[in-house]
């Protein structure tokens, strides 16, 4: 299917040039759509080290919430929205974090 060659393609290119950060973006992305959280997450991981890229922090806050860290996923979205204060959901997922009583 075009799902599994994607990855095998984005695998092999992660192979020839793993510290490539717009590879293991899109591969991360791909395990985001496709439900493969704990993937998604490492790769996010691997590439939000210079913490500028919002939509990676706001991904991985997600995650985080998935996987039940309140704390984690919003401190990551707290960081997103300093990178773009802008943009609406990161707000209303710190928003609907706190009125729910989480952190």
């Amino acid at each position: 299917d075009e799902a599994g060659e994607a990855e095998k393609l984005y695998r092999q290119a992660l192979e020839v040039a793993p510290r490539n950060e717009p590879i293991c973006r899109n591969l991360a992305d791909f395990y985001y759509d496709v439900q493969i959280l704990g993937a998604a997450k490492e790769l996010y991981e691997k590439i939000s080290d210079d913490k500028r890229d919002w939509r990676i922090l706001f991904r991985l806050g997600n995650i985080y919430l998935r996987q039940g860290d309140q704390g984690k996923a919003l401190s990551l979205w707290e960081q997103a929205r300093q990178l773009n204060p802008s943009e609406k959901i990161i707000v209303q997922n710190i928003e609907l974090l706190q009125k729910s009583g989480g952190e």
